[in-house]
């Protein structure tokens, strides 16, 4: 007998639901975390005589990113979510034009480099530092593999702007070529994918000076994140490296490095000659620098090279004129390990690509809400700040249950985006989900998991 399709009619019932059902539990790990009170110890804005406090309107826009909202002017989708407004700690979710006067809030005037604004602005750095602290602060186990070697990933990344935002300028850009752009530096702990220090980068940046600012920008952030590792690990790409920063990094004292370094004609010459250890990729070493070269000193360089017939579009590297039938790729390192641990180590780095696409695609660092640079780079550190409190959750709640550390996207999927009921009965407000489905028993697996942390 064939079976009847049957025929599903639409009503309209005056039931509030929710379709991000798992921002409860995020809600429970942000007030044990102690976001709200992070924030109103760190920030420093002028007092507001209105609806919203400026704690109010920073907390919204953490939680709009934390929701999976990347532009403020689509904050209006969330907000009638409970969760949502719990999550933020407002009886009424901020319209956009409140969410960008809060960032007008931190360029005063229409100087690019207001000395005042520039005050608030680093009331965000202070704050970042502050949620990377109560992290290892709360996770004993992280902070003792931290505290004998911590693996630091530093990227740049591209942001292209459409119109004529202060600061933006023609640059390095391999997408848009001659768009205006900003060029913003992140640096992040490898192991749990965690933001520890950022510069919100306004011109053509190839500066040296900045790269080296940089660099002293990170060890003072791991500084007070209350850590002091035996050794501090550094991985970078070419658009990274320069003489002064290898030297920075060498008078640091703790400090181990590997930064690819461009294939020019001087490194060009020897890679001819050298013999490879046939790995799958053949791997070899020369030492360059010293007088004549650019490099103050003698620096061991490990060349990597992969066969273009054998890989195909596979192989990475550049390709030379002179040596058409392998890529080569070029490690300048002080670490004493063999060529072969010093490619792997280096590969490792791949893993910051998906960091940067986590802040894209996740939180929303590609959109620039404003026309003012100090107001663009506050919503550069607030993103930063999102993200570093979803990795958190991620490290100590969904890292334990799924064995790995999801993207950003991944855990809104898996785990927030659930269908739930918001009731009211008996003067208290309930979340309903659906009893025997996966998404609760997901829930109560991370629920029972926040237990075991000691969450309140």
């Amino acid at each position: 007998m064939k079976k009847r399709i049957p025929r599903i009619r639409v009503r309209f019932q005056e039931k509030v639901y929710t379709s991000r059902a798992g921002l409860k539990l995020l809600t429970r790990f942000a007030k044990w975390f102690g976001m709200r009170k992070l924030v109103e110890t760190h920030l420093v804005l002028p007092k507001r005589q209105r609806k919203f406090t400026a704690a109010d309107l920073v907390c919204s826009h953490l939680a709009m990113r934390c929701a999976g909202v990347r532009r403020i002017s689509h904050c209006g989708e969330i907000g009638g979510d409970a969760l949502v407004l719990e999550l933020a700690g407002v009886e009424q979710f901020p319209s956009s034009d409140s969410l960008h006067d809060l960032l007008h809030l931190f360029a005063p005037s229409e100087e690019m480099f207001d000395e005042e604004g520039i005050r608030r602005l680093s009331s965000l750095v202070g704050m970042h530092e502050g949620f990377v602290r109560v992290f290892f602060e709360k996770s004993p186990g992280w902070k003792r593999r931290a505290q004998r070697v911590l693996t630091v990933d530093v990227d740049s990344h591209v942001q292209r702007v459409y119109g004529q935002q202060q600061g933006a300028a023609r640059g390095y850009n391999p997408r848009k070529k001659g768009r205006l752009s900003y060029h913003p530096l992140v640096a992040t702990i490898s192991e749990i994918r965690m933001p520890i220090a950022g510069l919100f980068r306004s011109r053509d940046t190839n500066g040296k000076g900045e790269i080296v600012e940089f660099f002293n920008m990170v060890l003072e952030a791991i500084k007070a994140s209350g850590l002091s590792p035996g050794v501090i690990q550094f991985r970078g790409d070419a658009g990274t490296v320069c003489e002064e920063l290898l030297c920075a990094c060498e008078g640091a004292g703790k400090v181990r490095y590997a930064f690819a370094v461009p294939g020019n004609r001087a490194f060009q010459a020897r890679l001819g000659g050298l013999k490879y250890k046939e790995v799958c990729p053949g791997v070899s070493e020369f030492f360059y620098g010293g007088k004549g070269t650019g490099w103050s000193r003698s620096r061991r360089v490990v060349v990597v090279r992969q066969s273009v017939k054998q890989l195909g579009d596979k192989a990475q590297g550049k390709l030379f004129g002179d040596l058409p039938n392998y890529r080569y790729q070029l490690i300048v390192t002080n670490k004493r390990c063999s060529c072969q641990a010093v490619w792997r180590f280096y590969n490792g780095r791949a893993d910051s690509e998906n960091v940067i696409k986590d802040l894209v695609e996740g939180v929303g660092m590609d959109a620039i809400p404003t026309g003012k640079f100090l107001a663009n780079a506050a919503n550069f550190w607030l993103v930063l700040i999102a993200q570093t409190l979803l990795s958190a959750y991620r490290a100590l709640v969904v890292k334990p249950l799924s064995k790995t550390i999801p993207m950003v996207r991944t855990l809104w999927e898996r785990f927030l985006y659930w269908g739930g009921q918001i009731v009211r009965h008996d003067g208290r407000v309930y979340l309903d989900l659906a009893k025997g489905s996966a998404e609760a028993a997901r829930f109560m697996a991370l629920w029972q998991q926040m237990d075991t942390l000691g969450v309140a």
